[in-house]
C-alpha cells in the first residue's frame, strides 16, 4: 500500500518535527491524525503499517536514509518499540 505524494510529504515533514521535539508517534495516532486533515484514511493500524513501510522502502531506495531512518524511529507500536520492526 502506497501513500499519495501529499501524505507521503506530510508524514516526512510531521516525523521530522517529533525528531526535534523529541517525541514519538504510535500508528494509531498517525492513522487519526491523517484522517483527522483529510490528507487519507486507513481502516486499522496494520493499513497504516503497511504504508509505513513501504514509505520507508521507497526513502531508502531513492537516497534518503536520513528520512527513512526518522520515520522508522519516530512512529512507535503501543509498547513504545519501532513500529516498523513488528512489521518487517
Amino acid at each position: 500500500m502506497r501513500m499519495n505524494p501529499e501524505t507521503k510529504d506530510y508524514t516526512i515533514a510531521l516525523v521530522k518535527f517529533l525528531l526535534l521535539n523529541n517525541k514519538l508517534i504510535s500508528l494509531q495516532q498517525l492513522m487519526e491524525h491523517l484522517d483527522e486533515n483529510g490528507l487519507t484514511k486507513y481502516e486499522s493500524p496494520r493499513g497504516i503499517a503497511k504504508a509505513v513501510s513501504t514509505l520507508y522502502n521507497e526513502l531508502q531506495s531513492s537516497g534518503r536514509g536520513r528520512d527513512a531512518d526518522i520515520l522508522a524511529t519516530s512512529i512507535v507500536e503501543k509498547g513504545g518499540r519501532p513500529a516498523w520492526e513488528k512489521y518487517e
